[in-house]
């Protein structure tokens, strides 16, 4: 059902839902998630941080930074 990548980074798919730590992310779109590394994920339009969805970043120019750190 879930994916290899759930236990490397936490987050996984199953094709419909993603999950972070075998919790579903609401309003998450599996189809085009992209783990970004250091807990940070994004589909077309949110971007979440360890399975929470960050309010007001831009999942077009979200990057994630050396050392954990990020910016949009």
């Amino acid at each position: 059902m879930f994916n290899h990548s759930m236990f490397e980074s936490g987050y996984g798919n199953d094709g419909i839902h993603v999950y972070y730590r075998r919790e579903r992310i609401n309003l998450m779109t599996a189809i085009s998630f992209e783990d970004l590394g250091f807990g940070y994920a994004r589909d077309p339009f949110r971007v979440c941080f360890a399975g929470h969805i960050i309010n007001g970043a831009h999942p077009d120019s979200f990057q994630v930074l050396a050392g954990a750190y990020a910016k949009d």
